[in-house]
C-alpha cells in the first residue's frame, strides 16, 4: 500500500508540475512573474526588420527587467524626452527608427538604455536589477530560446523553462514568422 501511495503521491506532483507550465501557452518567456508572448517577438521582428528572435527576445527580457526601474523614473519620462531618447537610440544602436509607434519593449530598451547612459545612479539601479533577475532565477524561455539566457554576460542561474513545446506562432499555425 506505501508503495502505491507514492506513485499516487507523484502522479500528483507531475500534474502538478504540468498544469504548471501549460499556465502561459504562447509565452517566448517570463520574467519576473511577467510573460514575454512570442506575439510580442513577431511584433518586434516586423517593426525592425530583424531575423534574429533570440536578440529580440533579449531585448524583450532586458526591457521586462528594467521596468520597474523606469517607473520609479516616469517623471523623467515627458513625452519630449521619450522622443529624444528615442532619437538618441535609434542613432546611437544602429537597430532602425524607434519611435512612439515602436513595440512598447523595443521602447522601454531605449528608454532604458539611453537614461542609463546619462545618470550614473540610474545606471546603477538598472544593472542591479539585471542582476538579481539573473541570479534570482526570476527568468524562464521557452525551449525555443535554450541558448538565449546563456548568451547574457555573467548570467549564473539554471535555464528554466516555460514548456517543452514550440509555441511560436508558425508551430501554432496562427501566423507567418520571418527567419
Amino acid at each position: 500500500m506505501t508503495k502505491k501511495r507514492a506513485i499516487a503521491g507523484a502522479a500528483l506532483i507531475a500534474a502538478g508540475l504540468l498544469a504548471g507550465c501549460s499556465a502561459h501557452p504562447g509565452a517566448a518567456a517570463i520574467v519576473n512573474g511577467k510573460e514575454v508572448s512570442e506575439k510580442s517577438i513577431e511584433q518586434m521582428a516586423q517593426s525592425l526588420d530583424v531575423n534574429d528572435r533570440a536578440i529580440l527576445l533579449q531585448v524583450a527580457v532586458i526591457s521586462s527587467i528594467t521596468e520597474p526601474v523606469l517607473e520609479a523614473h516616469s517623471d523623467l519620462l515627458t513625452p519630449d524626452a521619450k522622443t529624444a531618447l528615442l532619437a538618441a537610440c535609434s542613432e546611437g544602436f544602429g537597430i532602425g527608427e524607434i519611435n512612439a509607434d515602436s513595440p512598447e519593449p523595443i521602447k522601454n530598451y531605449c528608454y532604458a538604455a539611453t537614461l542609463g547612459q546619462q545618470d550614473p545612479d540610474i545606471s546603477e539601479e538598472l544593472s542591479a536589477a539585471m542582476a538579481d533577475a539573473m541570479t534570482s532565477e526570476k527568468i524562464e524561455l521557452s525551449p525555443r530560446y535554450a541558448s538565449t539566457l546563456t548568451e547574457f554576460p555573467g548570467y549564473e542561474g539554471p535555464l528554466a523553462y516555460v514548456d517543452s513545446r514550440d509555441r511560436s506562432l508558425d508551430a501554432l499555425g496562427t501566423g507567418s514568422a520571418v527567419g
